[in-house]
């Protein structure tokens, strides 16, 4: 056979390792990258949901006012998160204690004066119907209270003092609250402290009673 007939002759087709592991490593590949991709996504939504648990966690704790329950309008919305703010703010024990005093008191609405017929002294001020008295009564019985809370106390006039309790929510919530811590220490539990905040002694009478019942209805309302 000549050497012209020889490279008319077709060649024979042999199977090239090379091809096979062409495509075991193209397949190999796409199994890491998939399986890579897997972890990935499972990793991160596991992670991503201990970290939505544990943020419901740390909110579950502080027991946040609910206030889906009521079409609260937006003056009264507003006040309810403002007395939580403030309650948390001079860590009360219990900030709903204080938003069910907030709807007891004037309905979560806006007030500058209750009770006016009395005195500057004796008259009920703000949300939270604050007296003027009561702020000289805390800052008198717990003066640490007031210096690490509420230091304007110490330092502004009292016709200032009487302006913010009319005039400031926060500044009327947070002596709301820290009245409340005060008289729960000098009462020796929550229930006679509400009664006393709005009777003003800790033993229940039958209006104090019927005080401290709709209290706690209100805190099932929030």
């Amino acid at each position: 056979m000549t050497r012209y007939q020889k490279l008319q002759q077709p060649k024979s087709k042999e199977k090239s390792p090379f091809g096979w592991m062409k495509l075991y490593n193209i397949f190999y590949s796409l199994a890491l990258i998939v399986f890579v991709g897997a972890i990935a996504v499972t990793y991160y939504y596991s992670y991503t949901e201990k970290i939505i648990s544990e943020k419901a966690v740390s909110i579950s704790e502080k027991n946040p006012f609910d206030l889906t329950k009521y079409n609260w309008n937006k003056n009264q919305t507003k006040n309810l998160l403002i007395v939580e703010e403030a309650s948390n703010y001079v860590n009360h024990p219990h900030p709903k204690r204080m938003g069910a005093h907030l709807l007891s008191e004037s309905g979560a609405t806006t007030v500058l004066d209750g009770d006016k017929g009395n005195g500057a002294f004796k008259k009920s001020y703000g949300i939270m119907q604050v007296k003027l008295g009561t702020v000289y009564y805390v800052k008198n019985k717990r003066p640490d209270l007031i210096k690490l809370y509420a230091p304007e106390v110490n330092v502004l006039p009292k016709e200032d003092i009487l302006d913010k309790l009319r005039k400031d929510p926060y500044f009327n919530a947070k002596m709301a609250a820290l009245t409340h811590i005060v008289l729960i220490g000098v009462c020796g539990d929550e229930n006679r402290a509400t009664v006393a905040y709005n009777r003003g002694v800790c033993k229940a009478d039958a209006q104090g009673q019927m005080y401290l019942n709709k209290i706690l209805q209100h805190e099932n309302e929030i």
